[in-house]
């Protein structure tokens, strides 16, 4: 009896520790699984803090070189007005000593090279600050594209850019042959389509 109550003994102290030994894994190997999802999810973390860090030094330099252009655009636009201003006091000199009329025109078309000068370097300083469009369009094509996007009709359009009606109709044509669209709706669609929405 005695060696039956050994077996029996012994067999459920292996019993015992079979069952301890299992929990005891099963418990490390949650554990183990818990360390692991918050290693991923911390590993997650940095690479989305990394991201969003990247991100805002790619917007600090955009900034940067938008400010840097807008700067030399002031510069062109200041030294335009400078010499205007000195051609435009030049031909009031000439009008008050009562300067023949071709004397005042030439002074007036002398007085037109700065602002024309001035002009070409604007547009040449802000295609440097275009971004990359798709499709060849021009910043003033997808600013028209944008306003198209939020519902302005052809008038507003052209009130808003201060041009004809007859210029925002050719940017559109223009548009439209690039993009391949035939109406507004299809406009509206690449618009949002290629992230060119405000």
């Amino acid at each position: 009896m005695s060696n039956q109550r050994d077996l029996l003994y012994n067999g459920n102290a292996l019993g015992l520790l079979a069952y301890a030994l299992g929990l005891a894994a099963s418990l490390l190997a949650a554990a183990n699984g818990r360390q692991r999802t918050l290693r991923l999810e911390q590993r997650e973390l940095l690479l989305a803090q990394t991201q969003r860090s990247h991100e805002q030094q790619l917007r600090a330099a955009r900034l940067e070189e938008s400010t840097r252009i807008a700067r030399e655009i002031h510069d062109v636009l200041a030294h335009t007005l400078a010499g205007l201003t000195i051609q435009l006091e030049a031909t009031g000199a000439l009008v008050e000593q009562g300067a023949d009329r071709n004397a005042v025109l030439g002074r007036l078309h002398r007085a037109h090279e700065p602002t024309r000068e001035g002009r070409g370097e604007r547009r040449r300083a802000a295609g440097a600050a275009a971004p990359n469009l798709p499709d060849q369009l021009t910043p003033r094509e997808a600013e028209v594209l944008s306003l198209i996007a939020h519902g302005l009709s052809n008038g507003e359009i052209a009130a808003a850019l201060v041009v004809s009606e007859a210029t925002v109709k050719t940017h559109i044509n223009h548009v439209f042959a690039k993009i391949g669209a035939r109406d507004r709706a299809q406009a509206v669609h690449y618009v949002y389509t290629h992230g060119l929405a405000d």
